[in-house]
């Protein structure tokens, strides 16, 4: 998650994970790690800000299945301050293969 993001969030130390089976979408919902059970830390990432969160135990309790790093194409904050990220419209987030066959020193 970018820093924007996270910032448009609030800022929050961890977040909720929700899951709607039906639509295909993830929903973060900003939460206090060591108040809310089932919350998730937002992990420090980069030199920028940004943050991750951890979703292995989502993922596997929901049977969804994703192969790569995935970036969310469209992504929205709704009324309620759930940042909704649908699973149908991910781009692949793999880096440029530029340098292809040139060795790197």
């Amino acid at each position: 998650m970018s820093r924007v993001t996270h910032e448009a969030m609030g800022s929050p130390d961890s977040y909720v994970l929700l899951y709607d089976r039906e639509r295909e979408t993830i929903g973060l919902r900003p939460a206090r790690l060591a108040v809310e059970k089932n919350a998730y830390k937002a992990i420090d990432r980069g030199p920028y800000g940004g943050k991750r969160i951890n979703s292995y135990k989502l993922c596997r309790e929901f049977g969804i299945v994703i192969d790569e790093t995935v970036r969310f194409h469209h992504c929205a904050i709704d009324n309620s301050g759930v940042l909704i990220l649908d699973l149908r419209d991910t781009v692949s987030s793999k880096k440029s293969r530029r340098h292809m066959g040139r060795p790197r020193y």
